[in-house]
């Protein structure tokens, strides 16, 4: 994800990396600082910003849904929380979520990141 930050001269750009990389390798890690016994895919949120505009970026594995600030502020926390205010996402992320049985086929038009991708069975 730093390699975004590091190559990207706008927010956008930033995230267009980040969003490649991630998709062709993924995050790995336990996201629990100093544990060498928990390993696996690793969930995050970040806030991609330069002066002109903002970006909320939001994963679950390789999959990804991002959203525009458009004005005002924004925040997020150890949660998703794009819901049905999606800006953009990974060519298959409601193709997978449904595939999965992450979220029905017949509400494809409504679909909803965080209600198809958090897991509350086992919550990190």
């Amino acid at each position: 994800m730093r390699l975004g930050l590091e190559r990207g001269k706008t927010a956008k750009e930033a995230l267009d990396i980040m969003t490649q990389l991630m998709e062709a390798y993924g995050q790995w890690g336990s996201g629990v600082p100093m544990s060498d016994t928990v390993s696996g895919s690793y969930n995050n949120s970040y806030i991609i910003a330069d002066k002109k505009q903002a970006w909320i970026l939001e994963t679950a594995g390789k999959k990804w849904a991002a959203r525009l600030v458009e004005k005002g502020f924004a925040a997020i926390s150890n949660e998703v929380s794009i819901r049905t205010d999606i800006t953009c996402h990974n060519e298959d992320l409601i193709d997978h979520a449904i595939e999965k049985g992450l979220w029905p086929e017949e509400k494809r038009n409504a679909f909803d990141f965080a209600a198809a991708y958090i897991n509350y069975d086992n919550p990190l």
